[in-house]
């Protein structure tokens, strides 16, 4: 079985856990927090930023052949912003995995999500 087929099945049948939970630990101590739920998801993810007060981030999603699908401005520190599953345009990008960079001035974070539909 090829292994997009198994955690597919894995987390239609609800066994199959992934988080993109990350820590980072900035030289100067600070810790950045980059968290998205639901994931595995089917209709959109929240993104949720917890860092420096007044840090802002840039969010791009790529796809698993590394293709720019979408890219949103000014996440700030403290605040949420929601994937709906569609690249740039609007159109609804398709099953599978995906990864996404979080970019702030002072540390880069990557992680990776689980779209079903």
């Amino acid at each position: 079985m090829k292994p997009f087929c198994l955690i597919l099945l894995l987390a239609v049948l609800g066994l199959f856990i992934c988080s993109c939970d990350n820590k980072i630990t900035n030289p100067d101590k600070s810790v950045l927090s980059v968290s998205c739920s639901p994931n595995p998801f089917s209709e959109s993810t929240t993104f949720t930023l917890n860092g420096r007060a007044g840090e802002t981030a840039v969010l791009d999603i790529f796809n698993i052949k590394g293709h720019l699908i979408r890219h949103i401005n000014n996440m700030s520190s403290g605040h949420s912003q929601i994937w709906n599953g569609t690249d740039d345009d609007g159109h609804q990008v398709y099953s599978g995995v995906y990864f996404y960079k979080l970019t702030t001035p002072s540390v880069n974070s990557t992680g990776r999500l689980f779209l079903i539909r």
